[in-house]
C-alpha cells in the first residue's frame, strides 16, 4: 500500500493500474482509499469540509483510485467484478496465459 501511495503522489504519475485484483481485493482497495480521503478531509478542514478547496497539499497526499485492473482469465469475468469496476470507472483488461493445445 505504501508503494501505491508513493506513486499516487508523484506529479508525473497520471494513472495507476493494478494486476489480478479480484472483486474482494478491488473492493478493499476502494474502501481504504475512501477512508483515507475522509480522514484527510477531516484533518485538513474539520468534519464536513472540502479538502480540495481549502488544503490542496493534503488532497495530493492520498491514494489514487486505479484506472485499470489487468486480469488473467480464461472465461468470462465475474459479474460482481465487472459491476464494481464499471461503477468506479476502472477499466478491466483481461488476457489468458493459456497457450492452447
Amino acid at each position: 500500500m505504501m508503494a501505491l501511495k508513493y506513486l499516487s503522489n508523484q506529479a508525473r504519475v497520471q494513472q495507476l493500474g493494478v494486476a489480478d485484483f479480484s472483486q474482494a481485493h478491488l473492493a478493499r482497495l476502494i474502501e481504504v482509499i475512501n477512508s483515507e480521503e475522509r480522514l484527510s478531509d477531516a484533518e485538513a478542514t474539520g468534519i464536513g469540509g472540502t479538502l480540495s478547496d481549502e488544503c490542496p497539499s493534503k488532497a495530493a497526499n492520498v491514494l489514487k483510485l486505479p484506472t485499470v485492473d489487468q486480469l488473467n482469465f480464461d472465461d468470462d469475468l465475474p459479474p460482481e467484478l465487472t459491476s464494481l469496476s464499471e461503477h468506479q470507472g476502472i477499466s478491466l483488461v483481461s488476457h489468458s496465459d493459456e497457450l492452447g493445445g
